[in-house]
C-alpha cells in the first residue's frame, strides 16, 4: 500500500512537471509570440528553433528531454517495482502533451519520450534516437535550402523511429518494456490526431487523420 501511494504521489508530481512548457514560456517572454499558432504551430524545441532562434530550440529541447527523468529517479531510489515507473513515466509525457498549466494544449511529446526511453532503456533506445537525429535533415533542407519531401519528413522518420522503438522492446523478455512502450507510442499517436481539433472540419476527415498520423498536419504543407 505504501509503495502504491508514493507512486501515485510521483505520478501526479511528474504530471506537474511534464505540464511545464518551456516553448510556450520562452516565446511568450523572448518574442511575445504563442508558439503554437506560429511555424509548425507546435510547443516544442523544433519550432521554437525555426521562429525564435536555435539558441532558445536548443534550450527548450534539453529542458523537455530531462524534465521525466528527475522524478523517475526519485522512483528508483525508493525502490519502486518497476511496473510503477509505467504511470510515472507516462504522466511526464501526458503533462507535456496536455499541461495543466497551458489550457491542456501542449507540444507533441517527442522530446519527453526520448528522454524516458533514455534513462529506462538506454541500450534499445539508442537506434531509434539515431533515427529520430535523422529527423532533423528533411526539416533544416526545408528551412536553409527550400528542399521539400513530399513522402520523408522529419514527422514520419519520427514515426518511424518510435516503431522501431516499440520492436525492439518485444525482443526482451521483460513485459514491464512491452506495456511502457505500447503505452507511450498510444500517447504520442493521440497527441498527433487530435491536434489543431478543428481541422476536421476543413476537409475529409478521413485524409487529415492518416496525414496528421504520417505527417503531423493536415494535409496542406507537405
Amino acid at each position: 500500500m505504501k509503495e502504491f501511494i508514493i507512486s501515485l504521489l510521483f505520478t501526479i508530481i511528474n504530471y506537474l512537471i511534464g505540464s511545464i512548457s518551456s516553448a510556450i514560456i520562452i516565446a511568450k517572454y523572448i518574442k511575445k509570440v504563442d508558439i503554437r499558432k506560429i511555424g509548425y504551430k507546435t510547443a516544442g524545441g523544433s519550432n521554437v528553433a525555426h521562429n525564435i532562434g536555435i539558441k532558445w530550440g536548443m534550450i527548450v529541447g534539453l529542458f523537455d528531454i530531462t524534465k521525466g527523468i528527475p522524478v523517475l529517479i526519485l522512483a528508483k531510489l525508493f525502490n519502486l517495482d518497476e511496473l510503477y515507473y509505467i504511470p510515472i513515466a507516462l504522466s511526464a509525457l501526458i503533462g507535456h502533451c496536455w499541461p495543466l498549466w497551458f489550457n491542456f494544449s501542449g507540444g507533441r511529446g517527442v522530446g519527453t519520450f526520448i528522454g524516458i526511453i533514455l534513462f529506462l532503456n538506454p541500450y534499445i533506445a539508442i537506434l531509434p534516437i539515431i533515427i529520430f537525429i535523422f529527423t532533423m535533415i528533411p526539416s533544416l533542407l526545408k528551412k536553409y535550402k527550400n528542399i521539400d519531401f513530399k513522402i520523408i519528413s522529419s514527422p514520419t522518420l519520427t514515426l518511424l523511429s518510435i516503431i522501431v522503438y516499440i520492436f525492439l522492446t518485444f525482443k526482451t523478455i521483460a513485459v514491464y518494456d512491452n506495456i511502457l512502450g505500447i503505452s507511450l507510442f498510444l500517447v504520442l499517436l493521440i497527441r498527433r490526431v487530435t491536434a489543431i481539433i478543428y481541422e476536421y472540419k476543413l476537409n475529409n476527415p478521413i485524409k487529415i487523420f492518416f496525414s496528421k498520423l504520417i505527417f503531423d498536419n493536415s494535409g496542406n504543407n507537405y
